[in-house]
């Protein structure tokens, strides 16, 4: 879930347990990656970065 807007814009991820992915840790790499900041818990986080560079890097992300 994101918001468009000026400047950095929020986004917000949410993780199921059987997805098994963490939704703090994914946030924060993602925000840091995008000049940003976010963390939270695994199943759901919040951030705000760079819209562009977050989408870039949470499709890196999810390679991994």
């Amino acid at each position: 879930l994101r918001a468009e807007g000026e400047g950095l814009t929020p986004v917000v991820i949410g993780c199921g347990a059987a997805a098994g992915r963490d939704a703090g840790k994914l946030m924060k790499q993602a925000a840091q990656a995008t000049g940003g900041r976010g963390g939270g818990r695994p199943d759901l986080a919040q951030g705000t970065g760079t819209w562009a560079l977050i989408e870039e890097a949470l499709e890196n992300l999810g390679e991994g």
